[in-house]
Order: C-alpha cells, then structure tokens, then sequence
C-alpha cells in the first residue's frame, strides 16, 4: 500500500473526497511552543495556595475535557522556583504520568508538574484538530509504543514531541472534523446528564414507590390501589434450580445460550 493510500481515511466528508491525501507530521511541528511543567519544592509552603492553578492528574482525569479551575493552587515565588511555567488558556495539556494520554484544553492560564507536557497553539482550527487526534490516540490506546516500561509506564518529552500525527493538508477539512467531533461530544455530555438525572429520578421511586421497613404501604401509589402490601418469604414466590458448570471447551459459537457468572457484570 502507497503511503498517499494509508493517509486517506476511510470516511471522508463529501466536499473532501477528491482532496489530496494527508500528511504526516511529528507533533512538535504543530504546535506554537511546547514544554513539560515542573512542581515547586513541597517542603516549602510559601510555595503552594496561592493564585496560580496547579494542574495535578486528578483534575484531568476527572475532567470532560475541558480545565477551568484545579484542586491545587501555587503562588508567584512557586512558580519562579521551579521549572513550572505558566501555560496560557486554550493550550492543550497531554498527561505523561499515571492516566498517560489524558487531554485537556485549558480554559485557564495554568502552571503543571512535569506529568504534563503542554501545546501552544496560534492556530485554534488546528489545535482543535490536534485536541480530537490525540482522544483518538488515547481511546485506541495509540501510546502504548511509547510508554516507557518500569514500576509504572510513563511517556517522555522528547517522544511525545516526536509523535506522528496525521493531518489534512486543508484547514477546512481540519475545522470540518473537529467541528463534527465537538458535536458529537456535547451530545454526548447532554445525554450523559439526562441519564444522570434519569438515575436520580428512578432512585427516588424505588425508595418512595415500596414500603419502608416495618410499613405495609408505600409513600408514593398509582391511583386506585390502596390496599396494604404482604409481606412473603422468596422462596414461597419463586421457583430456584441451580445451574451447572461449563469449561471453557464446552463453549461454542453457536447453540444453546446460557448466561455465564462474568456476564452479570458486563451487562
């Protein structure tokens, strides 16, 4: 296969189709200015809860992708002792340590530790681009070659400099997908906080909608039904058997189905 071939992706959109084939460029020829963060001596506390957000692995971990404020804050003559820097809104922050391949932008000026190398971009169409490739990159797990090995996997400065990216040559293309793919992740997050509100709702019917202990009647009941709950041993509502075993050779791609001990957990 060509390497024009390989940089044409599978699914294009319609205005793009007959554009030139991608290039490929390392990940420090995309960016405006880039570096690793620092952390200031912890032994000195007039280092530390001060004005300056400290990005820490926590906050991008639990983040939707996005860093407006952080658990940690230092001060001015912390950031001055270290090789901490204070990296502008709207940069990309990459995690190197603990959730390796984590990304945020940031919507803040935020200093960081050495966990996180940090992108500048003059170019918010590109970085844009860049913010989706590297999810992509995280989700397939595309920093797994670069993982340093040891007592826990790591990347490094100089290979996340070094890593390729695949980028159309147009930089309306560029804006196209990640355009589509911010769509995609608001939806995602609307749907997301409805499913949240839906869990809410229906744990507070489950609590309302059966009698508490020691009572017959619940709080809340459909019109018409008024009577008092009995209260029944399992057993004398149900029928139980017991299943049997299975070895792993017994299984088979087709047949019979049957539910296996694992499958209530990843249903």
């Amino acid at each position: 296969m060509s390497k024009k071939k390989e940089l044409v992706p599978k699914r294009r959109f319609k205005e793009f189709e007959n554009a030139p084939a991608w290039k490929q460029r390392k990940l420090m020829n995309l960016y405006k200015e880039g570096a690793s963060g620092g952390t200031p001596n912890t032994s000195k506390t007039e280092y530390y809860n001060g004005c300056i957000p400290f990005l820490g692995i926590s906050d991008i971990t639990n983040s939707n992708g996005y860093i407006h404020k952080t658990e940690k804050t230092i001060t001015i003559e912390g950031l001055n002792n270290s090789t901490s820097w204070l990296v502008p809104s709207e940069s990309i922050s990459l995690a190197m340590y603990a959730s390796v391949g984590k990304v945020a932008i940031l919507k803040t000026n935020v200093a960081t530790s050495q966990a996180f190398y940090n992108m500048v971009f003059n170019d918010l169409t590109k970085r844009d681009f860049i913010f989706q490739y590297l999810l992509k990159t995280e989700v397939e797990n595309g920093w797994e070659e670069n993982i340093s090995t040891g007592t826990q996997g790591n990347l490094n400065a100089a290979k996340v400099k070094s890593f390729k990216v695949n980028i159309p040559i147009s930089s309306k293309e560029q804006r196209k997908i990640s355009d589509f793919l911010f769509n995609l992740d608001n939806l995602i997050t609307r749907h997301q906080r409805k499913l949240e509100k839906m869990k809410e709702l229906k744990k507070s019917y489950l609590s309302e909608m059966f009698p508490a202990e020691g009572e017959r009647k619940p709080k809340r009941r459909f019109a018409g039904f008024t009577d008092d709950w009995e209260q029944r041993k399992l057993g004398d509502v149900a029928q139980f058997s017991k299943g049997r075993g299975y070895a792993r050779n017994d299984l088979r791609p087709s047949g019979k189905e049957i539910i296996l001990y694992g499958s209530l957990y990843t249903a």
